[in-house]
């Protein structure tokens, strides 16, 4: 995860919106244009405890003239997917954590703080 820019929430009142955006980026190499890869997200209390339903989505790199121009250097190209997840509640008061697998391997995670 590029990061959803929060590390510590403060709210006059609980529940209330996360009010935030996600940016992923996921880094492929150039055999893998074109192949769908699963995101999952998902959002807990500290204990481990959903506070809503995972976001799953699959996604694709589509070939374009900007990746191939990419591909002639050896390495791998990235793309970026935003999740918004302005509107999921966050329950009350605590510590909670931002959880990323990708084909449904783990890749990241976020803890935040909430007041």
């Amino acid at each position: 995860m590029l990061g959803a820019g929060i590390d510590l929430i403060s709210r006059d009142q609980y529940p209330n919106d996360l009010g935030a955006m996600i940016a992923i980026s996921v880094e492929i190499d150039a055999y893998q244009v074109g192949e769908k890869v699963a995101l999952r997200l998902s959002i807990q209390k500290q204990n481990g405890d959903p506070i809503a339903e995972d976001y799953i989505n699959e996604l694709a790199a589509v070939p374009s003239a900007e990746l191939e121009e990419h591909f002639r250097d050896p390495g791998a190209a990235v793309f970026v997917h935003v999740v918004g997840v302005q509107r999921m509640q966050i329950p009350e008061p605590g510590r909670y954590v931002m959880k990323l697998s990708v084909d449904d391997v783990p890749v990241g995670s976020l803890q935040f703080l909430a007041q």
